[in-house]
């Protein structure tokens, strides 16, 4: 009887000759760690950003807070995208 037919088969005990796999190996930690160190400073380079854009008319204030917004979000996703690789 074919083992997924088998309502007994989670029963069996493993068997030997399956070769254990090692972990594939995954990005550095220095590039996360580099990209979270961006995102510190972009969120300081984009808060200096933010406050002139203020000055403005309402498309001016709303494309400067865009800016500033993607001054920290870009390298914090990086940043995110190599931790979760790194898992």
């Amino acid at each position: 009887m074919a083992d997924h037919l088998d309502p007994f088969s989670q029963l069996k005990p493993p068997r030997d000759d399956l070769v254990y796999q090692q972990p594939q190996p995954t990005p550095s930690n220095g590039m996360a760690r580099g990209f979270w160190i961006a995102t510190l400073f972009c969120g300081c380079l984009g808060t200096l950003f933010l406050f002139p854009s203020l000055t403005g008319s309402a498309p001016q204030q709303a494309a400067g807070g865009a800016v500033a917004a993607a001054f920290v979000v870009i390298p914090y996703c990086m940043a995110r995208a190599l931790s979760e690789l790194r898992r």
